[in-house]
């Protein structure tokens, strides 16, 4: 576990010993039905969590930037994980979220007991969160593991916050919901003529979405949301056109209410965005 510089406090490595050993090996069935590591997590129980004699605290209201290397504790289908530890009473609400555009990340809560309530994960690099009204009072823990059966390396982030979950995006048939959850996408066209209103949305990822005026069949604007914070503490945003009609999309954090509008003028072929410096809102 590569500890960041940034956040020295943090990065005091604990004994694992008093980590439950059956660790990450237990999620639930209905999680595990959805998720490629599904065998991989099978095949660990019981984890011998003598090996691993590495976890680090994390805290309420605290963000940790980590990454998985080769020397960190490894399952037995090669890939890293690191362990977090937290003090956690009943009735507690928490929220833990992982972060990393180096891989695709899987994030599970872990009970005092060893038990495993919840886990979370996605196909691409992203964010993934896990939201738990805590069942038990003592030790907790958060496995950090990448989402494939073969190693993958890298930077993420780790944060876990206290109280009720943030807010979410609502999708709906004008509003793009992506960043897994965290920013909308709306947007306005006008082909002139009296021709204009509200463009359909349609999700096809947690990341990416795309936008249609006139056809359901006739995609017009393609769009995503991407967590850059692992490298440039931003979150990102690109789009590209399939139109020359003028266009104003809103892209929305819906946790902290900042707004970014992008335009495309009528008659005017659709510039792609890349704006990898849109929301300084991390984590």
């Amino acid at each position: 576990m590569r500890c960041s510089p940034r956040i020295p406090a943090l990065c005091l490595c604990l004994s694992l010993a008093a980590l439950p050993a059956a660790a990450i090996a237990q999620a639930t069935e209905a999680a595990q039905e959805t998720m490629p590591k599904r065998s991989a997590i099978a095949t660990i129980a019981p984890r011998p969590l003598a090996t691993c004699t590495q976890v680090q605290s994390i805290a309420c209201g605290q963000t940790i930037g980590g990454s998985l290397e080769p020397s960190d504790c490894t399952l037995p289908d090669g890939t890293a994980v690191d362990f977090y530890q937290f003090n956690g009473t009943i009735g507690d609400e928490i929220t833990a979220t992982l972060t990393s555009s180096a891989f695709p990340p899987f994030l599970q809560l872990i009970r005092p007991d060893g038990t495993s309530p919840i886990s979370n994960s996605s196909a691409t690099p992203g964010t993934v969160q896990i939201p738990f009204g805590l069942d038990a009072t003592g030790k907790w823990s958060l496995a950090v593991n990448n989402n494939s059966s073969t190693p993958q390396y890298g930077p993420y982030t780790i944060g876990l916050a206290c109280g009720a979950a943030p807010p979410t995006c609502k999708p709906n048939d004008t509003t793009l919901c992506v960043g897994n959850g965290r920013f909308s996408i709306q947007a306005t066209f006008d082909a002139g003529g009296g021709n204009a209103g509200q463009a359909h949305a349609v999700a096809l990822t947690g990341d990416t979405g795309y936008l249609w005026f006139f056809s359901a069949s006739n995609v017009e604007v393609v769009a995503k949301v991407l967590n850059g914070c692992p490298v440039n503490s931003r979150f990102w945003v690109f789009a590209g056109g399939l139109t020359n009609v003028e266009v104003t999309m809103t892209v929305t954090d819906i946790k902290t209410s900042t707004k970014k509008i992008y335009q495309n003028p009528a008659r005017t072929k659709f510039q792609p965005i890349q704006d990898t410096s849109a929301f300084a809102t991390c984590p």
